[in-house]
């Protein structure tokens, strides 16, 4: 019942903004936390008996999900992913061992992802053009993601200080070579912001 109380107030109070919320209405949000925030008044009302072994797993094995879900929030700070990792809302920037948290200075980084960031300076693709627009920075990694079959995309980037410019992306075999299908899925980043202080991105772009 923890889900659905949560985001019932999270939606009554306004803090969630969701793409479900806009397909259903944001009335009905309304209409769904006020039912279900009663029902749970009049559920507690009721003094329900709390077992003693209510919050242990029934089986050992069960603690690898709380630990995975602990390891999947950490990866932002080892620079293995930055995406998924419970910092979509956070404005939270780890990059080339730095961070923005107010308490974790530093990162620890396990990867050299994000050490040769990619800024795209124009291109002829509308998408990818979003992030020129905005001062969007990618990793190599992210942008070869994307670029993989669009071989005739035009595009002029930024890439450890070096400005490239190619009439099509095909003319760099590097960029135009296909990424790993377990990286691409797996180890993904978030673009970073160029800008300061950091802005919320919302949602994700063509390159994620």
């Amino acid at each position: 019942m923890a889900l659905p109380v949560t985001l019932a107030a999270a939606c009554a109070l306004g803090f969630v903004d969701t793409t479900e919320g806009y397909h259903l209405g944001w009335f009905s949000w309304h209409v769904y936390s006020v039912v279900v925030i009663f029902a749970v008044v009049r559920f507690l009302r009721a003094h329900p008996a709390v077992a003693s072994h209510a919050l242990r797993p029934t089986h050992a094995l069960l603690l690898v999900i709380p630990l995975l879900v602990a390891l999947n929030g950490l990866t932002p700070y080892a620079e293995i992913k930055t995406g998924y990792g419970f910092n979509m809302y956070a404005n939270l920037r780890t990059v080339d061992g730095d961070s923005n948290h107010f308490l974790v200075r530093s990162t620890l980084p396990l990867t050299d992802q994000q050490a040769e960031l990619v800024w795209v300076v124009s291109t002829d693709d509308r998408d990818l053009q979003r992030y020129a627009d905005s001062r969007y920075a990618l990793t190599w990694g992210q942008l070869r993601a994307f670029m993989v079959g669009r071989p005739g995309v035009a595009l002029t980037y930024e890439r450890a200080g070096e400005r490239v410019v190619l009439a099509r992306a095909e003319d760099d075999p590097e960029l135009v070579r296909p990424v790993a299908g377990w990286e691409e899925k797996v180890q993904f980043f978030r673009p970073v912001d160029l800008t300061s202080p950091e802005r919320c991105q919302p949602t994700f772009g063509a390159a994620r």
